[in-house]
């Protein structure tokens, strides 16, 4: 057998079988020394590098393109407050409802606040009563009334209010105007009272016996009659 081998053994065998060691080591060397940077990206196939190839930490925020990670790919109850932008979210269902629901309470609440045993608080404000006009910050009453002594005037005044002084009778005369001499609360002398024209404002005096017309002041609405307003 060798003897058959050894016949066939020529220069040009020797020669060719050793070129295709050469050739087949030269390669395998190659492989195994890459030189540095010649592997780039169209070397690689698809797929081909896979999650255990990569060290932990290896791929950073900054080797992602922007949408690169959608939420498809975040696996669920993997983000935290802490990773969220809380402004960037929109009202959830709930908390709009809720939210509806504080105002209508909140708007409520007002109108409640707004009234008082079903009263406004346009029904609560200070104003003059019916039949007196605002003058001089007093309700005195728009018309006089019969004429009586000094005496009894200020009584009938003080069932429900008091005699105007002289102040605000000349108050009156000069925005409304009446039909001429009235009682004030003014004492002249011991005894007689101030008047007032309320037609030209002038002053005047009158014994306490002698019956003269008379108007009274009013308290305001929602005060207590008797407490001298």
């Amino acid at each position: 057998m060798l003897r058959k081998i050894g016949a066939r053994l020529t220069y040009a065998n020797v020669t060719a079988t050793l070129a295709l060691f050469v050739a087949l080591g030269g390669t395998g060397y190659a492989a195994l020394r890459i030189p540095r940077n010649s592997v780039g990206t169209s070397q690689i196939r698809p797929r081909a590098v896979r999650t255990s190839k990569l060290a932990n930490g290896a791929v950073k925020r900054d080797k992602l393109t922007k949408g690169a990670v959608s939420g498809d790919k975040v696996g669920t109850n993997t983000l935290t407050g802490r990773n969220i932008n809380e402004k960037t979210l929109s009202p959830v269902p709930g908390a709009l409802i809720s939210d509806y629901a504080g105002r209508a309470q909140r708007a409520a609440s007002a109108a409640a606040a707004d009234t008082l045993q079903g009263k406004t608080a346009s029904d609560l404000e200070d104003k003059c009563p019916a039949g007196t006009v605002s003058s001089l910050g007093a309700c005195i009453e728009s018309t006089t009334r019969p004429p009586d002594t000094w005496g009894q005037a200020a009584i009938s005044c003080r069932a429900n209010g008091r005699l105007p002084d002289a102040a605000e009778l000349t108050a009156f005369a000069q925005g409304f105007r009446g039909s001429g001499p009235e009682l004030s609360a003014q004492l002249s002398s011991v005894s007689g009272a101030f008047t007032v024209n309320t037609q030209n404002g002038e002053l005047g005096t009158v014994d306490f016996g002698t019956p003269t017309p008379y108007r009274c002041i009013r308290p305001l609405t929602n005060h207590d009659p008797n407490s001298g307003n």
